[in-house]
């Protein structure tokens, strides 16, 4: 299984006389991780094809799901020294959805029509809400991510997720502080 299985990340076997053969085996393709344990199989062969046919089982019905990057677009500013401030997903905005249900699935962006200064960066300013139906997958607060001045700038929004660690600045006197002001 090693050598054979395409994306795999790592495995554990076992054997013991009363839980039979064992194996812990995980495996990314696309974005997408998945494990599958096997516990009491018959035989070594059992084993590994029981794992990898759950781990192929997980990869043809299964897909991560990331917001799309509009939802991460600029927010006006007013009476900021910048026009507009980009926003970033705070924290992990990927869902892992059958297949069959990525097309039913809606991301709705709760966020003010414009903000006013001051918008330090790292505060939440709305979030992002992810349905499948009536059912709510996942809630993503949408947080400050830095200045675009005069519509001249750009951000980039992730593929996989938005988060990144805050920049720092050194003052003055040589100190560092974590948020800058918009």
């Amino acid at each position: 299984m090693l050598r054979s299985y395409k994306g795999l990340t790592g495995l554990k076997t076992g054997y013991i006389r009363e839980a039979g053969f064992c194996i812990s085996a995980s495996a990314e393709r696309e974005e997408l991780s998945l494990v599958a344990v096997v516990m009491a199989a018959p035989t070594k062969e059992d084993r590994m094809a029981d794992a990898a046919a759950l781990l192929n089982y997980g990869f043809a019905n299964f897909t991560a799901w990331t917001p799309p990057e509009e939802s991460c677009a600029a927010v006006p500013v007013t009476l900021g020294r910048a026009d507009t401030v980009a926003l970033r997903m705070e924290g992990d905005s990927v869902c892992v959805l059958e297949k069959s249900a990525v097309s039913t699935v809606e991301a709705e962006r709760r966020v003010p029509e414009s903000l006013t200064a001051p918008v330090e960066e790292g505060q939440q300013v709305g979030e992002l809400i992810v349905r499948n139906g009536g059912e709510t997958l996942l809630t993503v607060p949408l947080c400050a991510a830095g200045e675009r001045g005069g519509g001249h700038g750009f951000s980039i929004c992730s593929a996989v997720s938005c988060a990144r660690s805050r920049e720092q600045e050194r003052d003055t006197r040589g100190g560092v502080f974590g948020m800058r002001t918009f």
